[in-house]
């Protein structure tokens, strides 16, 4: 009985890691184009729910003066709704500077 239940456990948590969901799948492209667009470490959550993404985009350090946030929220609004399903979508800026607490610095929605 403990094999048997040992083994169905084992087995959910294989399905489970093995669940890739659209919000991962977009968090993962996103990553990859901010890391490689600003050079340094950029952290990237996408979350989905139903119709609705929210998306919250966190710079380690100061966003440099030269980026317009506004126009790179936009353009991750565009990405998802070209790649998902989705009819709005929340897009948050946040620095996280070394010293002191992170900051919001940008909060918009985009609708379809």
């Amino acid at each position: 009985m403990k094999k048997l239940m040992l083994l169905a456990l084992m087995s959910m948590s294989i399905v489970s890691f093995a669940d890739n969901s659209k919000g991962d799948i977009v968090e993962e492209r996103l990553k990859l184009e901010f890391n490689q667009k600003f050079g340094k470490k950029v952290d990237v959550d996408v979350d989905i729910y139903g119709a609705d993404a929210n998306v919250e985009v966190e710079y380690d350090g100061k966003v440099p003066k030269n980026v317009n946030i506004e126009d790179v929220a936009k353009s991750i609004s565009n990405y998802i709704f070209r790649d998902v399903e989705i009819k709005s979508v929340l897009v948050s800026f946040k620095e996280d500077p070394i010293i002191g607490e992170d900051r919001v610095i940008f909060t918009k929605e985009y609708k379809r």
